[in-house]
């Protein structure tokens, strides 16, 4: 089992092995006009990178909720994106819970483990400078009961599950693995956690609730 700075690693050396071999027939020294075309190629290909990482941040103005977290105790974090530095207060059934700040990559977290097991309307306010309501979302929101989690999590035949997920509308196994391990693409980790609930890994449903492995593996 590799933590992830040991996968970094690994993907590191294994991007320089092939740069190493494709490098002759990249940059050949009797074809200038290779050279040229690699050397726009290279640079369209950052200038596409920089517009993948910071354009969503620079006109992002709608408040998202992304996932729900549990914890091993049953505690309850809930995760999403928004406008930087603006404030995001939460509401189960028209009455106000928590409130948290949008950090400067636009992203967002509040613990609400103190809520009441049940199923609530949960809304989110986004507030710009002035305290005015720029952004609003509704989702159902169900809040898992402590004893019912503690089963399930005793029950896993994996040793190192700390958290599970419970399903929202327009989550994705991409969007949980992303939050969860910051790669998309380790979604396969989470379909190989939860094959007893998963038959498509494209179709998954709000209410569900998944497995999240602490660690992961990678052949």
């Amino acid at each position: 089992m590799k933590n992830n700075a040991e996968i970094a690693q690994a993907e590191r050396k294994s991007a320089l092995r092939t740069i190493f071999r494709v490098v002759p027939y990249l940059w050949p020294r009797d074809r200038y006009d290779v050279r040229v075309r690699v050397i726009l190629a290279l640079v369209l290909l950052v200038l596409a990178k920089v517009i993948i990482n910071f354009a969503p941040f620079l006109y992002r103005e709608d408040v998202l909720f992304d996932t729900i977290n549990y914890s091993k105790d049953g505690g309850v974090a809930v995760t999403g994106r928004g406008r930087p530095e603006a404030i995001v207060r939460f509401y189960l059934d028209n009455s106000p819970v928590a409130s948290t700040a949008v950090d400067q990559q636009g992203y967002w977290t509040a613990d609400l483990s103190d809520v009441e097991a049940g199923v609530y309307t949960l809304r989110l306010d986004q507030l710009d400078q002035t305290g005015k309501v720029s952004s609003r979302i509704e989702s159902p929101f169900k809040r898992e009961d402590r004893e019912v989690l503690a089963g399930q999590i005793k029950d896993t035949a994996s040793p190192a599950r700390i958290n599970v997920i419970t399903v929202q509308p327009g989550n994705t196994l991409w969007a949980i693995s992303r939050e969860r391990y910051g790669r998309g693409i380790l979604y396969v980790q989470v379909f190989d956690a939860n094959k007893d609930k998963i038959r498509d890994p494209n179709l998954i449903y709000p209410g569900q609730i998944f497995d999240l492995p602490d660690e992961i593996k990678v052949n």
